[in-house]
C-alpha cells in the first residue's frame, strides 16, 4: 500500500500503474466502509484485496525476502502511528469519546483500560476492544506476519498444501478465537490471499489485456455473481475481528476481480482519473494510518456544523460519500508533509 505497504517491492522495477490504481480504489473503499454504516458488502473484500495486491507486488521483487526491510516498511510505521494515535486518544479524544470498557487481557480486568491499550501496541492482539485509538492499525503487524509466513513456504513443493491447511485453520480455530498475539490468526487467514496474488496476478493481467478478451463482460459476470451471493447468503464478514464466514475466500476473490477489471478500464479510458487513483494507491500506507482519527474529527465537525448526529450522517450514503471525499482531501497535505519532511515514519531512510 503506498510507496510502501509492501509495495516497496515495486521500487526495484518500474511501478505497475494498474496495481497502484487498484490500491487507490481499495483505500477509497476502506475509508467509505469506515464511515458508512451499511457497508457490509464492502467488508466482503476490501481488506482481502490488499493482501492479494501485496502478494502481487512480491512478483516485482528480484531479491529474497528481507526481515530487515519488512521491519522498516511495515513495523516502523506501525509503532510510530500507534504511539502517535494512542497519545492523541489517551490525552484528548478519550475525554469526549466513550472508553471501551471491555478488557483486552481477560485475566487482568483490573488493569486500567488505557494501560491495556498501550501494552497491546507491543502485543498486537486484535480482539474487538483492541486498537480503539486507530482501529485499522492491526493490518500492519498482520501483513508483516503473513508475509513472513508466506516467505517460508513460497516456491516450495508444499505451498499449495500449506495454503489449504491455512484455510482449514482459519475455519476451525481462527474464526472462533478472540485474537492471537501479533495478529497471527488474521495472518494465517491472509497467507492464501498472498499466495493467490503472487501466483495469479501477472498471468491474469496478461489474459485480461488481450484484445480478444472482453474484460468488461468478465467483470460484469463477477459483479453479478458477487451481488447475488451477497443477497442470497448475507454473510457477515470482518477480517479484523476473525469473523470469517464459509463464503469468505470466494467473496474475496470475486470482489477483488471486480476491482482489478475496473482499474484496467479506468487506466484505459481516463488518464487523469487513473493518475489520481494511482497517487492514492502509492500513498495508501499513509492514508491507512491516518484516516481513522481524521475521519472521527471530520465527522464531529460535520455533526456540529450541520446540527446533525454523526449516526445520521453515517446512515446516509450521500453524506457518507461527501465525508469520504473530505477525509481524502485532508489526507493529501498530510501525505505531502510526511513524504517530504517525515519519511522516516514510513520506513524510508
Amino acid at each position: 500500500m503506498i510507496h510502501e505497504i509492501n509495495i516497496s517491492n515495486m521500487t526495484e522495477k518500474k511501478r505497475d500503474q494498474n496495481l497502484d490504481i487498484m490500491k487507490g480504489i481499495g483505500i477509497l473503499l476502506v475509508i467509505f466502509a469506515h464511515i458508512f454504516h451499511n457497508s457490509g458488502i464492502i467488508y466482503q473484500f476490501h481488506m482481502p484485496l490488499f493482501f492479494i495486491l501485496s502478494g502481487a507486488a512480491m512478483t516485482y521483487s528480484s531479491s529474497r525476502y528481507s526481515f530487515k526491510k519488512k521491519f522498516k516498511t511495515l513495523l516502523i510505521p506501525y509503532f510510530v502511528f500507534s504511539i502517535i494515535c494512542f497519545v492523541y486518544w489517551a490525552l484528548i479524544e478519550s475525554k469526549f469519546r466513550p472508553l471501551h470498557d471491555v478488557p483486552i487481557f481477560g485475566d487482568f480486568e483490573e488493569v486500567n483500560i488505557k494501560l491495556q491499550q498501550l501494552i497491546n501496541i507491543f502485543t498486537a492482539i486484535n480482539c474487538k476492544s483492541a486498537f480503539i485509538y486507530n482501529i485499522v492499525l492491526w493490518f500492519l503487524p498482520c501483513l508483516f506476519m503473513a508475509e513472513l509466513l508466506f516467505s517460508i513456504i513460497k516456491g516450495t513443493k508444499v505451498e499449495w498444501i500449506i495454503d489449504v491447511l491455512c484455510i482449514i485453520v482459519c475455519y476451525v480455530a481462527v474464526s472462533s478465537s478472540n485474537g492471537w498475539p501479533w495478529c497471527l490468526g488474521e495472518a494465517v487467514v491472509a497467507v492464501p490471499l498472498l499466495s493467490l496474488g503472487n501466483r495469479f496476478y501477472q498471468p491474469l493481467m496478461k489474459v485480461l489485456k488481450k484484445k480478444t478478451i472482453n474484460a468488461v463482460v468478465i467483470g460484469g459476470v463477477c459483479l453479478l455473481a458477487f451481488i447475488l451471493l451477497f443477497l442470497l447468503l448475507n454473510p457477515h464478514t470482518d477480517m479484523a475481528h476473525n469473523v470469517i464466514p464459509k463464503e469468505f475466500y470466494l467473496m474475496a476473490i470475486l470482489g477483488s476481480l471486480c476491482v482489478v477489471i475496473l482499474s484496467l478500464e479506468i487506466d484505459k479510458f481516463t488518464i487523469r482519473g487513473g493518475q489520481y487513483l494511482a497517487y492514492l494507491g502509492q500513498n495508501s500506507l499513509i492514508i491507512m494510518c491516518v484516516h481513522e482519527p481524521l475521519k472521527r474529527i471530520i465527522l464531529m465537525v460535520l455533526s456540529k456544523g450541520m446540527s446533525m448526529p454523526t449516526d445520521v450522517i453515517r446512515d446516509e450514503i450521500g453524506m457518507s460519500i461527501v465525508a469520504t471525499l473530505i477525509v481524502v482531501a485532508v489526507c493529501i497535505p498530510v501525505i505531502e508533509i510526511i513524504n517530504r519532511k517525515f519519511s522516516w515514519t514510513i520506513g524510508k531512510f
